[in-house]
């Protein structure tokens, strides 16, 4: 079974992307999964950054990973011809600005911890 903040549904629910009425104590719930449902869109092969394309409640978003840092910038879908055009945008500079941004995230982070360490 899988497990929701509303309770628990089934597999085949899930997968059906719709879950039944919910009954426990304080009331009923009626939902349905796959409007908000994240989907994996694209993974894009680079070297050195985890970059992945999600498609999520009306928008398309551009995920950037780098050790413990992360990178999320938000299109909505009614603003670009689709995954492909997004794919465009992420050329040699906007990468390198991403990059120079992770490092200014680490000496921030860095910087804030030893401002307050003992």
């Amino acid at each position: 079974m899988k497990s929701s903040v509303f309770g628990l549904i089934s597999r085949k629910e899930a997968k059906n992307g719709r879950a039944p009425l919910i009954h426990d104590n304080l009331s009923t719930f009626a939902f349905q999964l796959t409007k908000n449902t994240m989907r994996v869109v694209a993974d894009i092969p680079h070297p050195e950054i985890k970059i992945t394309l999600l498609a999520w409640n009306g928008k398309y978003l551009i995920k950037l990973e780098l050790g413990p840092f992360e990178q999320t910038y938000k299109v909505s879908e009614m603003d670009v011809a689709g995954d492909e055009e997004i794919k465009t945008w992420l050329d040699e500079e906007f990468l390198q600005q991403c990059m120079e941004q992770f490092l200014t995230m680490r000496k921030n982070l860095h910087e804030a911890r030893r401002r307050h360490s003992f």
